[in-house]
């Protein structure tokens, strides 16, 4: 299971003194029984990749700022964090295999015109496999 995985991978790196890596699994890991607290259960992998893909999230969008500021030294740091966070996460779908899916959901709801819930019902089939921005363009695309 995840869990176990990022908890041995905290004391793994922690005996091999890689300090980076040991503070974002600890965030991550934070997170992760915050959120099992508020549950009160212990959540499954899927939910847990929520959160790595949150977390990742977040450290693009501050890359971005970091970059509209000129602190390259804070978005090297950040792209450091995204990659160790990706070795957890599933591989994404490529954009053909994402194509693939969208015509099949419309396939399925071939009267449906709100591009918008087109997304919502791909992403749906998809479910944490592809990025909603990535699926978002493919279903304009399609549409249009």
């Amino acid at each position: 299971m995840l869990r176990q995985q990022i908890q041995a991978d905290i004391t793994r790196f922690a005996k091999e003194k890689k300090q980076q890596e040991v503070e974002v699994l600890r965030s991550i890991f934070s997170a992760i029984k915050n959120q099992e607290i508020e549950l009160k259960r212990e959540l499954n992998d899927e939910e847990i990749i929520k959160i790595l893909k949150k977390y990742a999230k977040d450290l693009k969008e501050a890359n971005e700022m970091f970059e509209a500021g000129g602190r390259d030294d804070l978005i090297e740091q950040n792209n450091r964090e995204i990659e160790i966070v990706s070795v957890y996460m599933p591989a994404e779908l490529s954009d053909e295999e994402i194509e693939k899916m969208v015509r099949m959901v419309l396939e399925k709801t071939p009267d449906e015109k709100n591009v918008g819930r087109l997304i919502g019902l791909s992403m749906k089939e998809l479910s944490g496999k592809a990025d909603g921005s990535r699926v978002a363009g493919i279903v304009r695309k399609i549409v249009n």
